[in-house]
C-alpha cells in the first residue's frame, strides 16, 4: 500500500493562507498581523496565531514579505526573487513599492568581503509620486 507523498510545510496552501495573502493584496499599504485579522473579521481566522503561521508559510513561499521597519506584511508583486525584496516606503500615504534590489546589493558585495550575509533588508523612505505631487509632508 503506498501512502500519500509527505509535503513540506511550505508547499502547503491552507485557506487560511489564502484569506491572508488577498487580504494584502487588497490592502493598498502593508498591514500589521493585527490590521489582517482585523480584515478577515466574519471569517473562520478567529485569532492572531492563525494570521501569524499563515504569514510563515507566505513568507517561505516568497508570497509575502516582511516590512521590518514598520513590523507590517505586504503581499509580493514581483514574479521570483534571486535576492530579498527591497521597497520604497511612502512616508505620507504608508503605500509600500516593491522593487529589485540586486544592483544595490551586488555593489554592497566587495565592501562585504569575508562576510557572509543571511538576510538583509533595504528599505528606502520618502514620498511617493501621488504625495509628492500633492506637497504632502511625511507623517
Amino acid at each position: 500500500m503506498l501512502s500519500a507523498p509527505i509535503r513540506n510545510a511550505t508547499s502547503r496552501r491552507s485557506a487560511n493562507d489564502e484569506q491572508v495573502y488577498d487580504a494584502l493584496r487588497k490592502s493598498p499599504r502593508p498591514m500589521s498581523a493585527y490590521e489582517i485579522l482585523g480584515a478577515l473579521k466574519g471569517s473562520h481566522i478567529k485569532a492572531a496565531v492563525q494570521v501569524y503561521r499563515a504569514l510563515e508559510r507566505l513568507m517561505a513561499g516568497n508570497r509575502v514579505h516582511r516590512i521590518e521597519s514598520r513590523n507590517a506584511f505586504v503581499a509580493c508583486s514581483c514574479a521570483a526573487h534571486s535576492t530579498p525584496a527591497g521597497f520604497y516606503i511612502c512616508e505620507s500615504c504608508g503605500a509600500a513599492y516593491e522593487f529589485d534590489p540586486g544592483p544595490v546589493l551586488g555593489a554592497m558585495r566587495p565592501a562585504a568581503a569575508g562576510f557572509e550575509v543571511q538576510q538583509a533588508s533595504i528599505e528606502l523612505r520618502g514620498l511617493c509620486l501621488d504625495c509628492g505631487a500633492k506637497g504632502a509632508r511625511p507623517a
